[in-house]
């Protein structure tokens, strides 16, 4: 019978999985006899203070409204809960995100996973992988108009942009983000109304020109009339773009 030579032994196997359980909660399961603890210490030590690096640069403002101890200890338990099912570094703080949205934390406020979505954000837009052109303006009528492929169009059920440590929201307000890369590489952060929201929603699903765009909102907002909410919409549509959140449709 020829040998399987691409599968480890068995004792490899239960070697490699008995030391990562260690690493994750090195205070619950003990280190293996056959490895010197002054080396594992430091290999230890690289990889959790690695992933609180990630963590400390993602979630600046979160982290400042937890103890140290506290905050640790939430790295400390997605450490050695959490399987993350992406292998890339970045998207750590995403899985992070992930893990607290599966398991609430009673001692944090109902407000706290949507802060550390929204803090998540800006790295996402600031590592998206689509180059974002800079639209001229005016614009003219004729022109096919899309979202900036990095934007954001997001809605919480708290005020996530105000939270620090001199303000912790009382009561839930619904709150409606922008958050997106500029073509010079600059993410940028904004507050829009619920009918913004809609109008990008709207092109988010398909670029269109603005008399289309309006006639969509016109008909998905029924009993509003269409010139109505051009006339009011279109210099919306305008600062849009100014601000390059909007841009106009590569041919």
């Amino acid at each position: 019978m020829t040998k399987d030579i691409t599968s480890p032994p068995s004792q490899l196997l239960n070697f490699q999985e008995h030391y990562s359980h260690h690493l994750r909660a090195p205070a619950e399961v003990a280190l293996d006899e056959h490895i010197p603890p002054r080396r594992s210490r430091v290999y230890k030590e690289l990889l959790f203070n690695n992933l609180c690096g990630f963590l400390d640069r993602c979630f600046p403002v979160t982290r400042s409204l937890l103890d140290e101890s506290s905050w640790r200890q939430l790295n400390r338990a997605f450490y050695r809960d959490w399987r993350c099912q992406t292998p890339y570094f970045s998207r750590i703080p995403w899985e992070f995100v992930q893990y607290v949205s599966s398991k609430p934390n009673p001692d944090a406020g109902d407000w706290f996973g949507e802060l550390l979505d929204y803090e998540w954000r800006e790295l996402e837009a600031e590592i998206h992988k689509s180059t974002v052109v800079h639209t001229p303006y005016p614009i003219n009528e004729g022109a096919v108009l899309q979202v900036n492929p990095t934007l954001q169009n997001l809605q919480y059920q708290w005020p996530v942009h105000q939270i620090s440590n001199s303000f912790i929201p009382a009561e839930p307000t619904p709150t409606f983000l922008l958050v997106y890369r500029r073509f010079d590489h600059q993410v940028q952060f904004m507050e829009i109304n619920a009918l913004t929201s809609v109008l990008l929603q709207i092109l988010q699903q398909k670029p269109a020109t603005t008399d289309a765009l309006f006639e969509s909102l016109a008909e998905l907002m029924e009993g509003n009339n269409q010139q109505a909410l051009r006339d009011s919409g279109k210099p919306l549509l305008q600062d849009l773009v100014e601000k390059n959140a909007v841009i106009i449709k590569n041919n």
